[in-house]
């Protein structure tokens, strides 16, 4: 896993450095063993690659990069990097990674081979590593305060509202979210081991997604339902339906599936449960506040559900080492 930065002035909304992680990505087809050969020769390919470019540029040229967190992501890079062929052999391509101050809010995004991590979710979870370090456990106040302020920002005022006024931005402090009372030096020692477990958890699902091809996965089960349902519904009825199959019946597995993958990776990289446990269990906290934890249609997996599909993973794991 490696970090390079980029300075520009085209806009006044980069920043100087752009944080990125590059690692391999993971094929299960029929690729040659010396290379891809020509893009133009897999249409699905190039469509991807284009889409991954555009979302670059998106970040680059409209949202500050966040170079805060670059020593914690070179870390887990460091770890994670030599296992990957263990869970995904023969891996040979780039996925490269941007952290931004944006209005996508508390959330990571996996495209083909580019992963968007938003400021505020490595802001929140380093402030609970901070509170779980302060107070021992992740079920305090300060903890539902947290889940209560990010609910908020979900359904009344957006996710970029603290970041319009971009005047008054703490570069150190963006969303002016308060650490835990009676944080010591001690207790930030700890948070940033806590931090690096909950993050590593959370980077290794959003790559598994990567290399288990999910991107490719859905433009063909799109074209698929296109070709077998064209012409019988309306063109703006069959998107519909196509994004509600893609969203609500196949993303939940998905979801589970880059739980269970990511795991694995992160396990070998000598990350343990912990992380995945208390990030899902924050995520519920969240939801218990947006009021969204028992609504019919979902994306993902209960936190509960999803820590059930570790653990197994983690089980199994394990009785392979002794």
């Amino acid at each position: 896993m490696r970090c390079f930065a980029e300075s520009g002035s085209r806009r006044a909304l980069l920043r100087a450095f752009l944080l990125a992680l590059v690692l391999v990505l993971a094929w299960s087809g029929r690729a040659p063993a010396q290379g891809w050969g020509p893009v133009a020769a897999d249409p699905i390919e190039a469509s991807l690659l284009a889409r991954d470019e555009m979302v670059r540029r998106f970040y680059l040229f409209n949202f500050p990069a966040d170079p805060r967190y670059e020593a914690v992501l070179s870390r887990i890079g460091e770890r994670v990097n030599p296992q990957l062929h263990k869970v995904f052999p023969n891996s040979e391509e780039e996925v490269t990674y941007g952290v931004f101050l944006s209005n996508m809010g508390f959330n990571g995004v996996a495209w083909h081979r580019v992963v968007i991590l938003d400021s505020l979710l490595l802001d929140t979870l380093h402030r609970v590593a901070e509170a779980i370090a302060v107070y021992g456990r992740l079920e305090t106040p300060y903890v539902d305060q947290l889940a209560a302020f990010i609910g908020t920002l979900a359904t009344q005022g957006g996710y970029g509202a603290p970041l319009r006024d971009r005047a008054r931005i703490d570069p150190e402090n963006p969303y002016r979210i308060p650490p835990p009372p009676g944080l010591n030096f001690q207790a930030q020692r700890r948070a940033e081991e806590i931090f690096e477990e909950m993050l590593a958890a959370w980077v290794c699902h959003e790559l598994s997604h990567c290399y288990l091809g999910h991107a490719r996965e859905k433009i063909e089960e799109a074209l698929r339902l296109q070709s077998q349902y064209g012409g019988q519904v309306p063109p703006w009825v069959l998107e519909a339906q196509i994004q509600q199959h893609l969203n609500y019946r196949l993303a939940p597995a998905k979801e589970l599936q880059a739980d269970r993958a990511g795991a694995l990776v992160a396990f070998h990289a000598g990350y343990g449960l912990e992380g995945f446990r208390r990030w899902y269990a924050f995520i519920d906290r969240i939801e218990q506040h947006t009021g969204t934890a028992f609504q019919q249609h979902r994306t993902h997996p209960h936190g509960a559900q999803r820590f059930q599909a570790v653990q197994e993973v983690y089980e199994s794991w394990a009785g392979g080492q002794d």
